[in-house]
């Protein structure tokens, strides 16, 4: 069940507190997104898995890979529940991703945070070189004939907000851009994998 779901519409501002339960925010153009109190996915009692609240924007073009292209504003507390998830997308063109601030923020066991094969398509971004492995943070592999230059890596592989690559078939990781003030728990599943093989993790 769709809670928020935004069209053109690109920013919403709520003074107070939000719960999502067993609903969902769906921004597809980017946008900012503030929440005064706490923002809250939580679930509906359900133990079907990701039955829960979930959050997913897809950033917008404009700022550039690795830059933001939406941004979710949490004055107060961001806690995602057991079986809720946050969808880390970015611009399958650009690469911007959504950047996540809060003062605290909590990721509770059985929680997600998934963006699996959700950053560049299939032969799209920067560490895309046809037949290879797709570069990221490290060099993608050589196709069997090693007739192709492997691309440079490229982000930073420490603290990275660019997307994965995709290979000659498959998609490439989301980024996850998450700021804490205060405390950040991680107690659920982070998974920002390249689909299949050959496209690049975040």
């Amino acid at each position: 069940a769709y809670g928020l779901s935004f069209g053109t519409v690109s920013s919403l501002e709520v003074t107070g507190d939000a719960l999502f339960k067993g609903s969902k925010l769906w921004a597809p153009n980017g946008g900012i997104y503030r929440f005064g109190g706490d923002l809250t996915l939580s679930n509906d009692s359900s133990t079907t898995w990701r039955s829960g609240g979930e959050l997913d924007v897809v950033p917008a073009s404009g700022a550039g890979m690795g830059k933001a292209g939406a941004e979710v504003i949490v004055g107060g507390a961001f806690k995602v529940c057991s079986r809720c998830a946050i969808f880390a997308r970015s611009h399958p063109q650009t690469g911007e991703a959504t950047k996540i601030a809060a003062k605290s923020f909590e990721l509770c066991a059985n929680a997600a945070i998934d963006g699996t094969g959700l950053g560049y398509p299939a032969k799209k971004g920067p560490g895309y070189v046809n037949l290879c492995g797709a570069s990221h943070g490290g060099k993608g592999g050589f196709d069997k004939s090693k007739t192709s230059a492997v691309a440079d890596p490229y982000g930073n592989r420490r603290a990275p907000t660019t997307a994965g690559s995709g290979s000659n078939t498959y998609a490439g990781g989301g980024a996850v851009w998450i700021e804490a003030e205060k405390t950040l728990t991680m107690n659920g599943s982070i998974a920002v994998n390249g689909v299949g093989s050959g496209g690049a993790d975040s």
